[in-house]
């Protein structure tokens, strides 16, 4: 099994002819890997809330020096 990184991803890929690892043990990994996908996605939001709450909190802050 050859696990390649990406940007924001993870290919999984088996060159081999037979598969090294049943079928239930790549389900499992898959599962793992769509829950991490949720979790970055919910980080990602949060990080791009934050952003705008400090962009709208530097925009007051501005207003408030003139």
């Amino acid at each position: 099994m050859v696990i390649t990184p990406g940007t924001n991803l993870l290919q999984v890929s088996n060159p081999c002819s037979t598969p090294c690892c049943a079928k239930e043990d790549m389900q499992n990994v898959y599962q793992v890997m769509a829950d991490l996908n949720l979790r970055y996605a919910r980080m990602e939001s949060y990080y791009e809330s934050l952003s705008r709450n400090v962009n709208t909190m530097q925009a007051m802050l501005v207003g408030l020096e003139l």
